[in-house]
């Protein structure tokens, strides 16, 4: 057997057990790494625990890793973080930093988290987004670059429905299928017309004439790149490309928002990227991987930077790369 095709394990050298997956639903990517999360898991799949804190949280609740922390939903809505805390990226009024999770403040009914570098951003259930921690490039969102130890909110968001955070930049998918992105865009990953002044302030994603990008069921932000799945199945990115994860093909510059050059008949239900690379799930069930491959978050590469890995349909074993 090939190494293109070689099926996942389910241990790796270190004795470290992995689920096995009987049918991907989703792509979970973070730095180095590409994940494909497939419901099915076994019974034993692990939970993550706090003796100390009594929480307990099960694979489906919302977990996040930002840049030396973690965050996590619990209970009617509130949420907990633990770890690095020198930008108040912990949420709880403090820059102490903690091997337990700490209660964030002022956030009761949390629906979803993500974590950057040194921020973490929630949505809430009335489709308002609160970002804490560092703000250097207005990651925050609140039209200020002041740190914020304590929950803030991002100006002007007030129907979001899904929320996504890169290394200092985040972003939201509104009720109206387009989105927002805001704070660090050096390399364009706020998708405002290839503009690289950071923001403040929540911009408009935007496609090709500066009209907003519509159609988005789901975002993704890497360190310095974004991703985004359409209604129509089709996948678009902007930002760096300098691995590749823009999917066109190239490594060369976009100014603007980019196709990803998904295989004929592939179509997009959701993406997922980590900090070079990005993911997206079929309708078919499959995943399509493309941009950095240093490490294993791509087992499969094609020359150009497109379209580089397809897992096939999960089987008892786990999911089989096999050349796109």
């Amino acid at each position: 057997m090939s190494r293109a095709q070689e099926p996942l394990r389910d241990s790796d050298q270190r004795g470290h057990r992995w689920p096995i997956v009987t049918r991907a639903v989703s792509v979970l990517a973070i730095g180095a790494f590409a994940l494909i999360a497939c419901d099915g898991l076994e019974s034993d799949a692990p939970s993550l625990s706090s003796e100390s804190s009594g929480l307990t949280l099960s694979l489906s609740q919302s977990v996040t890793a930002g840049g030396g922390f973690s965050c996590a939903i619990v209970g009617g809505g509130r949420v907990r973080c633990w770890g690095y805390n020198g930008f108040g990226q912990l949420g709880n009024g403090t820059t102490t930093g903690s091997a337990t999770p700490v209660l964030t403040t002022n956030i009761t009914n949390a629906v979803a988290i993500a974590g950057g570098a040194n921020h973490a951003c929630a949505l809430l259930s009335t489709g308002h987004v609160r970002c804490w921690g560092a703000n250097y490039n207005g990651q925050l969102g609140n039209g200020s670059m002041a740190h914020s130890s304590e929950p803030v909110a991002v100006t002007g968001i007030t129907a979001a429905v899904q929320i996504t955070s890169g290394a200092n930049h985040s972003c939201a998918i509104l009720s109206d299928s387009t989105a927002r992105c805001w704070g660090w865009n050096e390399y364009r990953q706020l998708g405002n017309q290839g503009s690289t002044a950071n923001s403040t302030l929540p911009v408009t994603v935007q496609a090709p004439g500066a009209s907003p990008l519509t159609g988005i069921t789901s975002i993704a932000a890497g360190s310095f790149h974004t991703c985004a799945s359409l209604s129509s199945g089709g996948a678009r990115c902007w930002g760096s490309n300098s691995s590749g994860q823009l999917g066109t093909g190239t490594f060369f510059i976009v100014p603007g928002i980019a196709s990803v050059a998904l295989a004929s008949g592939d179509l997009a239900s959701r993406v997922s990227v980590g900090g070079s690379q990005s993911c997206a799930v079929l309708t078919s069930g499959q995943a399509r991987c493309w941009g950095r491959n240093a490490n294993v978050s791509v087992r499969w590469t094609a020359p150009g930077g497109a379209v580089l890995m397809a897992a096939g349909s999960c089987g008892s074993r786990g999911a089989q790369v096999a050349a796109a």
